[in-house]
């Protein structure tokens, strides 16, 4: 204890001499008791404990707010239909509307505004309408292809009970716009007729008509349907003999009604020509393709379609028509030269000539002379003929007989028949037909004959 007090009383007066040479005089406590007091205090009061920062933080909290929904809204209406009802003229098209209510025990009704006349909007089942229209044709104007309408169907409720909010629910409705389009009519003409009979003459005008059925279009209509006649080039039909030619060629309008005329109930008249008269027939060609100036007839073929305004064609139809031929090519005429009387005189043992022509007065015609057999007379004359030089509408011909010395007067008297026609652009004329009599000359036989000595 005594070495402890000892030590107190050394810091105690080392702390006075270290105040009492500092330059801050002022004593911090009062008095040494009150410092030792301190000091006690401090110690009792241990370490120091952690600090705690306490901080308010305000978090806002996401509060759902639930509003009651008011017992009258047309959201309890539902109206389903097409966005689009597309139409076509002439044509009947359906869609279906369904109107439905949401409120148990309460139904529903439909009513349509605004629709184009002709059309049906009918209910059909449960909550289902149907909406159904034909367009009249010419509906949409000639010079367009579609026309469009706006229109509204409304949903009303029905059926509803006794209640606070009765009268309210009798008041509401719900409307959707429906979109109508109507398009053009593109249907194909019908009911196309070629009214020309099967078999017309040579060198003649013949008049005809087609008529046709164009449904939606009529006078009023600011456009016409049209025709479409041409060679369809099948030239040979199973079991014919000759090639069918182009009729078409001949087809012209009636110059007295060159419009097509309105019949009614979108029928419609073309009025036509078939002509021959002024328009060259084509020869008549066998199967394989070569003329055939016997023929009695030209076979002819032509197709026709009507096409309405819109582009839309009818079927083709197929026409035959058969062309009777007239020979109105000019027989060729005989010129026998020389022969000075009716019968050509032949002399036993002499050659006799005869020259003759054979001639067409049609300018660039063909002339050919038919001879006879000739192998079975006495001597076997000779008969030739070529085109002349002159024109190749005649031939120049020769008679050539040498009658042998012991010819008889049965054997000399003859008869030559001679044939000849004039073709022109495939057409024959009438055959000319020339009889060549011979008889035996009243001369005595020929010196030649004397010569051999035979017997007069």
């Amino acid at each position: 204890m005594k070495a402890s007090n000892v030590f107190s009383i050394l810091v105690l007066g080392s702390l006075i001499l270290l105040l009492g040479c500092g330059k801050y005089e002022k004593n911090p406590v009062k008095d040494l008791k009150e410092m030792r007091e301190n000091g006690k205090n401090e110690v009792l009061k241990g370490p120091d404990k952690p600090q705690v920062l306490v901080e308010t933080v305000i978090v806002e909290k996401e509060v759902e707010v639930i509003k009651e929904q008011s017992a009258i809204s047309n959201n309890h209406l539902v109206i389903t239909a097409a966005p689009v009802m597309t139409f076509v003229e002439g044509e009947s098209t359906s869609y279906e509307v369904i109107g439905r209510s949401l409120l148990p025990g309460i139904g529903s009704k439909l009513t349509a505004q605004g629709l184009p006349a002709g059309v049906s909007f009918q209910k059909t089942g449960p909550e289902r309408y149907t909406l159904t229209w034909t367009p009249a044709y010419n509906t949409v104007p000639y010079n367009t292809v579609i026309k469009s309408f706006q229109s509204k169907i409304t949903a009303q409720l029905t059926d509803i009970p006794e209640s606070p909010q009765r009268k309210a629910l009798e008041a509401l409705t719900k409307q959707t716009d429906l979109n109508i389009i109507v398009q053009k009519s593109n249907a194909a003409p019908t009911d196309l007729a070629i009214n020309l009979a099967d078999s017309v003459k040579e060198d003649s005008i013949t008049k005809f008509d087609v008529t046709v059925r164009v449904n939606g279009v009529d006078d009023k209509s600011g456009q016409t349907p049209h025709l479409v006649i041409r060679y369809d080039g099948n030239s040979l039909t199973q079991g014919n003999t000759h090639l069918e030619r182009d009729a078409s060629r001949h087809v012209i309008a009636d110059q007295n009604q060159k419009a097509p005329q309105y019949l009614g109930d979108y029928k419609w008249k073309f009025s036509l020509a078939f002509d021959t008269k002024n328009i060259s027939v084509q020869p008549a060609q066998n199967i394989k393709g070569q003329v055939d100036a016997t023929a009695e007839t030209a076979p002819v073929r032509m197709s026709v379609k009507a096409f309405s305004p819109t582009g839309a064609s009818s079927p083709e139809l197929l026409k035959k028509i058969q062309i009777t031929l007239v020979k109105s090519v000019d027989s060729p005429k005989f010129e026998v030269l020389g022969l000075g009387q009716e019968s050509l005189e032949l002399t036993p043992g002499e050659t006799t000539t005869l020259a003759f022509s054979v001639s067409s007065a049609v300018s660039g015609s063909t002339t050919t002379v038919e001879l006879p057999n000739l192998a079975t007379l006495i001597g076997s004359p000779k008969i030739s003929c070529q085109v002349s030089k002159l024109s190749a509408s005649k031939q120049d011909c020769q008679l050539s007989w040498k009658v042998p010395c012991a010819a008889t007067d049965a054997q000399v008297t003859q008869q030559l028949s001679l044939a000849a026609i004039a073709t022109h652009s495939g057409r024959r004329s009438e055959v000319t037909q020339y009889n060549l009599k011979t008889i035996r000359s009243q001369k005595a036989k020929a010196a030649t004959c004397a010569a051999a000595g035979v017997a007069q």
